[in-house]
């Protein structure tokens, strides 16, 4: 258990190849089943990524800013706002990453598919290729420990969670005052990544982190974390999660005693 690992965005370096990308591996926040690169592709570039059979590995992209599109067999997809996007695996082999007028800056995840990935596939799954901006959203939500605790943040799913596998991506925003209440995930292993507007503290085992633009956090399962912006501060992050053995049923140890005396049972 590594419970949890913070890596600072100002201490990323990168190279550029000949086809003008920089594409750096993020090993202190790798997981065993999920490798993540930070990445820079100059304006007017094109970036082709290996492809992976869904027997192998599952890959997705976070587009951190407003230029270029993505180019599959059957249509564009313009990167006009952050997004996020998920290639039907290896069963079309034109896709590229263009870069527009800027730089375009985004993160690259490859993702181990297990046993549970491949089942869950075949049972159930979003339509791939997946593309969202983050604008548009998926669904929005709320939690006990944020909207229903009093907390302004709004919760926007990008993949929802059992329709990518293992796998799930979504963002919180809310201009400070604002909080993420303290919590704790126990199936699920997670990841901040802070974006430009951004700037709040994030607590954990390791105590009070000022959160910076770019920076990222690890957080294990069933260690306790939560978030605070003060006024002129901004919560600004996407995340994304793996299930690492899978997710289980509805557990319903988290209801309490007033929660079941509530319950009405018709017979």
């Amino acid at each position: 258990m590594r419970e949890m690992v913070i890596l600072k965005g100002k201490n990323v370096k990168f190279e550029f190849d000949a086809n003008g990308l920089a594409r750096t591996k993020l090993d202190s926040v790798c997981s065993s089943d999920l490798t993540i690169y930070r990445c820079v592709l100059k304006a007017g570039c094109v970036y082709k990524p290996q492809l992976f059979s869904m027997y192998d590995s599952i890959q997705f992209f976070a587009f951190l800013n407003a230029t270029g599109y993505v180019n599959t067999t059957n249509r564009a997809y313009n990167i006009d706002d952050r997004a996020c996007f998920c290639p039907n695996f290896d069963r079309d082999p034109n896709i590229e990453i263009h870069a527009g007028k800027e730089d375009l800056e985004f993160y690259q995840y490859i993702g181990v598919m297990d046993e549970w990935d491949i089942g869950r596939f075949k049972l159930q799954h979003i339509v791939l290729p997946w593309f969202r901006l983050f604008r548009d959203g998926c669904i929005e939500y709320t939690e006990g420990f944020t909207g229903d605790a009093g907390s302004n943040l709004r919760s926007i799913l990008q993949m929802p969670g059992r329709q990518v596998g293992r796998y799930s991506m979504g963002y919180n925003f809310g201009k400070g005052p604002t909080f993420v209440g303290t919590h704790t995930h126990d199936v699920v292993e997670q990841w901040y990544f802070i974006l430009q507007d951004s700037s709040f503290t994030y607590t954990a085992d390791k105590g009070p982190v000022a959160m910076e633009p770019y920076d990222i956090t690890y957080t294990d399962r069933g260690v306790p974390h939560g978030s605070k912006a003060d006024e002129n501060e901004n919560i600004n992050y996407f995340w994304v999660e793996l299930a690492t053995d899978g997710y289980p049923e509805v557990d319903v140890s988290e209801l309490t005693d007033e929660d079941r005396a509530k319950m009405v049972h018709k017979k």
